[in-house]
């Protein structure tokens, strides 16, 4: 197995890890460093990490799914008019 192939398995694992069940939340913040996103869902508050793509506001609706204590694939819902 080549290194490029063994890349590849290992983020589709990465890519696939976790549920596939998404779940909506509320952004809650940040930390002080500005890298760590809260997200609170029903009794849970989540962590996930910010890649600077996302423009989430404390207070915006999302949905996401679940790694251990860890959101991941955030979406921004955006409100039907």
């Amino acid at each position: 197995m080549t290194r490029a192939s063994l890349d590849e398995h290992i983020a589709d694992a990465i890519r696939l890890s976790g549920t596939k069940q998404r779940y909506s939340g509320l952004v809650v913040g940040y930390d002080q460093v500005g890298t760590t996103i809260f997200i609170s869902s029903g009794s849970r508050t989540l962590l996930a990490f910010s890649d600077g793509r996302n423009s989430l506001q404390p207070g915006d609706a999302v949905t996401f799914r679940i790694d251990g204590m860890r959101a991941k694939d955030i979406r921004k819902e955006i409100p039907a008019d």
